[in-house]
């Protein structure tokens, strides 16, 4: 589950890359266009996503440690 979660994200934030590129301002500004506006919703929930089930930089830590076996991060000194 952990690889499918940073393979979607990393695909979802290229398609809204890509998006933002496209329509430019008609992403935010509702001109009645049709499709342009419902993008929106997309490109301003994809940090969103990134964050649910954890952030991209610890499951990248979960894969290392439990998949390839990899030794854990130390722990900071307090």
């Amino acid at each position: 589950m952990s690889i499918s979660k940073l393979a979607g994200t990393y695909q979802l934030q290229r398609i809204s890359d890509f998006v933002t590129r496209v329509l430019g301002p008609r992403l935010t500004a509702d001109t009645g266009e049709w499709g342009t506006f419902a993008w929106r919703h997309m490109v301003c929930g994809m940090p969103g996503a990134r964050l649910g089930g954890g952030t991209d930089e610890i499951i990248k830590n979960i894969l290392g440690e439990r998949v390839l076996g990899l030794p854990r991060e130390p722990k900071p000194q307090s």
